[in-house]
């Protein structure tokens, strides 16, 4: 028997409503679910232009808000490594000045990777770019920017300046 699909009445309008939001309101929950909250954003703000139902509305909105929690959560973690990252080449600084009695001139990713190939891993990991090197007789400082560039730690002396 052959199904006739009636759009143009109310109740195929409603289905044609209800599936244009299904179908984006999934979309948005499965790039949640795999950690792209960025466009998972951008497709739940786009919803929230169509003529919603109030659960419908609610439904975005509380995406979008585990789209900040998660945001905030992944920065937190973020600047968290870098931190560590940064108390980790501090120490290895510290080590250069105890072996050799003075710091190094100057200070790279690459640096990093040649004092300790085996565990620098989690340094380059953590870090995109080390800026501002600066040294004095017994002290040093620089800037670790975090990998993807959000968070800026700043290092004095072998302690992260908040």
């Amino acid at each position: 028997k052959r199904q006739e699909h009636l759009s143009d009445t109310p109740d195929g309008e409603n289905a044609k409503r209800f599936l244009e939001f299904e179908f984006y309101f999934g979309k948005a929950k499965w790039l949640m679910v795999h950690q792209r909250f960025d466009e998972c954003g951008a497709v739940a703000s786009k919803l929230l232009d169509r003529d919603l139902t109030v659960y419908q509305t609610e439904q975005v909105e509380m995406i979008l808000d585990n789209v900040g929690y998660a945001n905030t959560a992944v920065s937190m973690s973020e600047r968290a490594n870098a931190e560590s990252a940064c108390r980790q080449l501090s120490m290895l600084l510290t080590q250069r000045f105890v072996e050799e009695g003075i710091y190094p001139k100057s200070l790279a990713l690459s640096d990093v990777e040649k004092w300790d190939p085996y565990s620098s891993g989690s340094i380059l990991r953590a870090l995109s770019a080390i800026e501002d090197f600066e040294t004095s007789s017994h002290t040093f400082s620089f800037v670790g920017v975090s990998s993807s560039g959000r968070h800026r730690i700043h290092v004095v002396d072998g302690r992260i300046e908040q």
